[in-house]
């Protein structure tokens, strides 16, 4: 029994300090976005050229150069979605609700989890791996000691840069999903197009668009907030940008399914 008794100390000893250092992590995160908010209001006007530079080229690269992965993507699931349900609705007589099906499954929940997850893929593990390299090769240390903000020069424009990207990837993901399902059951099952895009008009409303474009701009700063920590935490050893870089993608899409399941319960619910 003694023994059982140290071995459950040990194990909830062990699982006390795990859920510490996760909280921690999670509040420094917090603290991070506290420190870029700030920064954005302080540090206004300062390097406008740079900084405007660099939130250019993190849109062309999140966004202009995702469009063709981020476009078979969408037009492969939303063929997908019409396939199924109209499989399902043409069997019971209930076509006129094909429309709803595609909003609800594109535009609610597939858009935005998509986009989050192809540029959690592709644009945030880049930018993780870019400043954790530039952390462990001490280059946050020159930035700092010529009298700059690294958050301000490095981190933000990055932010900013991926959560307007993420933003129109969404808007170009429901486009090509809608059109491509609606121009695939054209050719296969012959509904018209015009009859189709009736459907989906009288179905889709402000409020999911909105929804949408909502949970886009939170997946985009979660993304960036947390590749931008786990980057500049990587410390002064190489070896240790890689698991940081893991951890940030993991924690990405568990914060995004949370973010998402919880905005549509708010909404819908």
């Amino acid at each position: 029994m003694e023994r059982v008794g140290r071995l459950a100390a040990d194990l909830t000893g062990a699982l006390g300090r795990r859920f510490l250092a996760r909280l921690g992590e999670s509040l420094d995160q917090v603290a991070l976005l506290w420190r870029v908010i700030v920064t954005l209001v302080r540090a206004r006007g300062r390097g406008r050229q740079i900084i405007r530079t660099t939130t250019i080229e993190q849109i062309y690269f999140t966004g202009i150069q995702a469009l063709p992965v981020l476009g078979a993507v969408a037009l492969l699931l939303g063929v997908l979605v019409i396939v199924e349900s109209t499989e399902r609705l043409s069997a019971v007589g209930l076509e006129e609700a094909l429309g709803r099906v595609m909003v609800v499954m594109i535009i609610r929940e597939l858009g935005p989890v998509m986009t989050a997850l192809l540029v959690i893929l592709r644009s945030g593990v880049a930018i993780g791996i870019k400043l954790g390299y530039m952390t462990a090769l001490r280059e946050m240390e020159s930035i700092e000691m010529q009298g700059v903000d690294p958050l301000h020069l490095v981190a933000i424009p990055r932010i900013i840069g991926l959560m307007t990207a993420i933003v129109c990837l969404f808007i170009y993901f429901d486009v090509v999903a809608v059109f491509g399902g609606a121009a695939f059951a054209w050719a296969v099952w012959g509904i018209p197009l015009g009859r189709l895009s009736w459907v989906v008009s009288r179905a889709i409303s402000f409020p999911d668009v909105a929804i949408g474009l909502v949970k886009a701009i939170f997946f985009g700063g979660v993304i960036g907030i947390i590749f931008v920590y786990r980057g500049m935490s990587a410390g002064r050893k190489l070896t240790a940008v890689a698991p940081q870089v893991s951890r940030a993608a993991v924690e990405c899409l568990l914060w995004c399914l949370v973010l998402d399941v919880t905005i549509s319960a708010f909404f819908y619910l």
